[in-house]
């Protein structure tokens, strides 16, 4: 029971790299931190220390295009794929002048260019379907294969009969309606939306490979998959009332491949889930009716595939989604709308978990953190965690009861996507941060219009309900994106945007705004009678708001994802690698997660499935339980 909270967002102007000369993909470079931006005749570099961008290849042909680009880090060096079939290697030892070669020539266009995980193998896709395998280091000939082929692969389906019409019965009409055929004929071969491009997806353990291709002789798209021999082995199974659109991504865990696909005469958009076999296992379903004007532009999941990231297409408007799967449920976590904007490209990082990287076609660099977060407030009297799915706000009172989502005990419906929300535990106040900015504060009364709480179990008697908004225009956030650490004290609202602490007062209307000189990366409340606002810098620095001004507080030995303030001015933090510290002292090294309880005891769980209860006071083991799961 878990949201996506951001914690961190960066913009970089590209400067002249729009229009005719708009960043079409891009590579990172994880060790230099430097993004290689390809255009329709050159390559960039933007190195993200100091924001410089730099020339470092350019076409002297302009009739010729930049197709695709992929960066092999073992060996330094950039790969390019062009439209008059030439494969040119970019080392960067020394001067990128001195160090362009050309590996080798395609008789057609290189349409698409990508390398396996462990970087051993390079394939290249060229306009007429052809697909060449090469290894990586030396460039020498793998296998060439024709993709537009009816041979379905080596994994070819036996059908047994089992249910077939010739084994049914047939009731007055005989058997020989079983020996009856019936043509079926498909109404629409691919989606308009379509971008017509042929596209690579790899298996994280470079086994495997899946193409996705409108085919020449019957425009059909189909995915086909391939080991890393070039040896076909499936086709995605033909589906008599839908059809596949361009979108594609292999889940890093290896075991579904995620592709756009429409349904029911283009009436229900979905993603749809093929096993390496080729069939259908599951779909996430984004929108249903007659009118659909929304489709898939990129699909991408992180690196631990907990996130699915798609970036839908409205006209000329784009929009970032992530999705999350938990209890055969998805949730859409966050949504965020581009007005007039194109997401060129976007890459999760391979080493930062669940950071974004993506280029608009208004010239900028954009990258978004987030992180895993539980939200709960409890008081005396009751406990509620609230949980995210789109327009949707979950809570779960588990005072009353203790059920799994997606049921909850009560949920509040918005017009909007919920972003973020903030809470006050003394006050039971409730704010819903809403994808345009504007603020849905929530009371006990009525709802406003457009606004619904829906009660499943009647013996909760207190609930929240959506009294009051404040929109967009007068909102306090100005940029959504790039706002961060949503809090709530009393009637004082924080959040962070554009390097600046903002303190609103929901009740006076005024805001005061602080500069930061530093990057925060979590932020917490302690639990004293007069509350206060705790900041947390990317190098593990604890720092407190007094009076509007901050004061260093404590230093962890590593920045923690989550920490908590407890008794006499102490800390305990919590990192990504499972380090639990109680200010400088570490406690586990194997902890997964932790709860203060009662002020008093600090509860924390391990990988080995004990659970763990500290005192705070005595700073003595009070107690400690180890729970196995078992199958049962």
């Amino acid at each position: 029971m878990q949201n996506l909270s951001l914690y961190n967002t960066r913009t970089i102007s590209l400067s002249d790299l729009t229009g005719v000369n708009v960043v079409r993909h891009f590579a990172i470079d994880s060790d230099k931190q430097i993004i290689y931006l390809l255009t329709s005749h050159s390559i960039y570099s933007l190195t993200l220390e100091n924001e410089k961008i730099k020339s470092i290849y350019s076409s002297t042909d302009q009739t010729i295009i930049l197709e695709d680009l992929c960066y092999l880090s073992e060996l330094n060096h950039l790969c390019l794929g062009l439209s008059n079939g030439d494969l040119i290697s970019l080392q960067f030892e020394n001067d990128f002048d001195e160090n362009i070669n050309v590996i080798g020539t395609l008789e057609e266009c290189i349409h698409e260019l990508k390398s396996s995980p462990d970087q051993q193998i390079l394939i290249a896709l060229t306009n007429t379907k052809v697909l060449l395998l090469s290894t990586y280091n030396d460039y020498e000939p793998i296998a060439e294969t024709l993709l537009d082929t009816s041979d379905f692969g080596e994994q070819q389906l036996v059908n047994v009969g089992w249910g077939s019409k010739t084994t049914q019965f047939h009731g007055s009409v005989g058997k020989k309606a079983a020996l009856e055929t019936v043509n079926v004929v498909t109404t629409k071969l691919k989606s308009d939306d379509d971008d017509g491009r042929s596209h690579i997806v790899w298996r994280d353990d470079g086994d495997l490979f899946a193409v996705s291709f409108i085919s020449l002789t019957n425009q059909w798209r189909t995915i086909k998959i391939f080991n890393k021999q070039g040896q076909l082995q499936a086709t995605s199974e033909i589906s008599l009332n839908g059809y596949i659109e361009s979108a594609i991504a292999w889940k890093i865990s290896g075991e579904l491949i995620g592709a756009a696909m429409r349904f029911n005469n283009g009436q229900k958009l979905t993603i749809s889930f093929l096993e390496k076999n080729g069939l259908k296992h599951g779909e996430l379903v984004l929108e249903t009716g007659e009118n659909i004007k929304k489709y898939v532009q990129h699909l991408a999941w992180n690196k631990d595939s907990t996130i699915l990231a798609l970036v839908l297409r409205r006209e000329n408007d784009s929009y970032i989604q992530l999705w999350s799967l938990s209890n055969y449920h998805w949730y859409l976590k966050q949504s965020f709308s581009f007005p007039s904007i194109n997401i060129q490209a976007l890459l999760w990082d391979i080493d930062i978990n669940n950071k974004l990287h993506f280029i608009t076609d208004n010239g900028q660099y954009h990258s978004m953190s987030w992180s895993w977060i539980s939200q709960v407030s409890y008081t005396n009297t009751r406990s509620l965690v609230f949980l995210i799915d789109g327009c949707h706000l979950f809570v779960s009172n588990f005072t009353h009861s203790s059920i799994p989502p997606p049921m909850s005990s009560y949920e509040i419906i918005c017009p909007l996507p919920i972003l973020a929300i903030a809470f006050d535990d003394d006050h039971d106040k409730l704010i819903l941060i809403l994808s345009d900015g504007s603020l849905a504060i929530c009371g006990s009364s009525s709802s406003l219009t457009n606004y619904r709480t829906i009660i499943h179990l009647s013996e909760i008697k207190s609930v929240h309900y959506v009294t009051s908004l404040i929109s967009s225009s007068e909102s306090p956030i100005k940029n959504i994106h790039n706002a961060t650490h949503y809090r709530l004290i009393n009637q004082e609202f924080y959040f962070i945007e554009n390097s600046h602490l903002h303190i609103y007062n929901l009740e006076n209307k005024t805001k005061i705004s602080l500069l930061l000189n530093f990057n925060c990366l979590t932020t917490a409340i302690d639990n004293e009678e007069i509350k206060h606002l705790y900041l947390q810098d990317e190098h593990g620095k604890i720092f407190r708001l007094d009076n509007n001004e901050l004061h260093a507080k404590m230093h962890f030995p590593r920045a923690c994802s989550h920490f908590s303030v407890i008794l006499n001015g102490r800390f305990v933090g919590l990192t990504e690698n499972y380090r639990l510290y109680l200010n400088t002292i570490e406690l586990a090294h194997n902890c997964n997660s932790y709860f203060i309880h009662d002020k008093t005891i600090l509860v924390y769980s391990t990988l080995q499935h004990q659970l763990i209860f500290r005192s705070l006071i005595n700073d003595e083991n009070t107690a400690e339980i180890s729970h196995r799961r078992t199958g049962k």
